[in-house]
């Protein structure tokens, strides 16, 4: 038994005048408006739509208004010292709490040694 009709038939029924007469027009397909996203770090314009505050940050970086003084090697040495000192006594508490708890954990086992 063979088919009615064939991929050449059925073609042909959908190209005829009166299928295609009774079908709506083809839509318009959308454009493609998708680009590289920019990144708002490097691109100052952008920045500035999305935080127009950085317009005056730019500004401040660029007269020092906003900069922080530097520090003096003789002065970073003094907190350097100090800091180091501080540290070393910190750490002889430390050291002095630990050993105590020790010391008190070994004598509370030998009491209750059975």
């Amino acid at each position: 038994m063979n088919s009615v009709l064939k991929n050449a038939d059925i073609a042909q029924v959908i190209n005829s005048n009166e299928v295609q007469s009774a079908l709506l027009p083809a839509k318009q397909q959308p454009k493609r408006t998708r680009t590289t996203r920019k990144n708002p770090l490097k691109n100052s314009k952008l920045m500035i739509k999305l935080n127009p505050y950085a317009q005056v940050l730019a500004e401040q970086r660029k007269t020092n208004t906003g900069a922080k003084k530097p520090i003096s090697k003789a002065l970073k040495k003094k907190y350097r010292n100090k800091s180091k000192a501080q540290l070393a006594i910190a750490y002889k508490k430390v050291h002095q709490t630990v050993s105590n708890a020790e010391a008190e954990y070994t004598e509370l086992m030998k009491q209750t040694k059975l």
